[in-house]
C-alpha cells in the first residue's frame, strides 16, 4: 500500500505485515515478519548507511533484499547468476556494465526501476550523499 501525503510533505511508502510459512521435511514453521514505513525506518537506522558501501540487508533466502545508500566508493565489477532489480527511491545511481565486451553506462534516476539481466558484469555507483535504493537479487550460487 502506498500512502501519499499532499501539501509538500514527502511520500510515505509502507510495507505491511504478512505471514510467511516455510515447509520442511520434518516440520512446518510459521513466522511473522513486519516492516514499517520505509522513510521512518531509514531515519532511525541512518547510521547503518555509512561509507564505503552504505547498505542494510533486510532479507536473505532465495532472494536477497537490501537498501543501499550513497555515497559509495565501490569500484569493483561483480556478476550475478540471476537478474538484479534496482528501485532508486532517492537520488540517482550510475551503473557501469560490460556488455558484449564494451563498457555501457546505465543511469537510473530517482523514482525509476531497472532490471539488470543475469551474468552482466556491473559496478553500482551511488555518488550522491543521502541517496537510497532498494536492490533485490537471487541468492548467489556457491563457488
Amino acid at each position: 500500500e502506498r500512502e501519499r501525503e499532499r501539501g509538500g510533505e514527502e511520500e510515505e511508502v509502507r510495507i505491511h505485515c504478512f505471514e510467511s510459512t516455510r515447509l520442511s521435511m520434518s516440520s512446518q514453521k510459521s513466522e511473522i515478519r513486519c516492516h514499517e514505513a520505509i522513510w521512518s525506518w531509514h531515519e532511525r537506522n541512518k547510521e547503518l548507511f555509512s561509507p564505503p558501501i552504505c547498505n542494510k540487508l533486510l532479507h536473505k533466502d532465495q532472494l536477497t533484499v537490501m537498501f543501499v545508500g550513497g555515497p559509495n566508493v565501490r569500484e569493483d565489477f561483480h556478476i550475478e547468476s540471476g537478474g538484479e532489480f534496482f528501485y532508486q527511491m532517492k537520488g540517482n545511481i550510475e551503473l557501469p556494465t560490460v556488455q558484449a565486451g564494451k563498457r555501457v553506462h546505465v543511469k537510473i534516476p530517482e523514482g525509476h526501476v531497472f532490471l539488470l539481466p543475469s551474468r552482466i558484469p556491473h559496478s553500482p555507483q551511488r555518488p550522491e550523499a543521502g541517496s537510497l535504493g532498494l536492490v533485490v537479487e537471487r541468492e548467489r550460487e556457491k563457488d
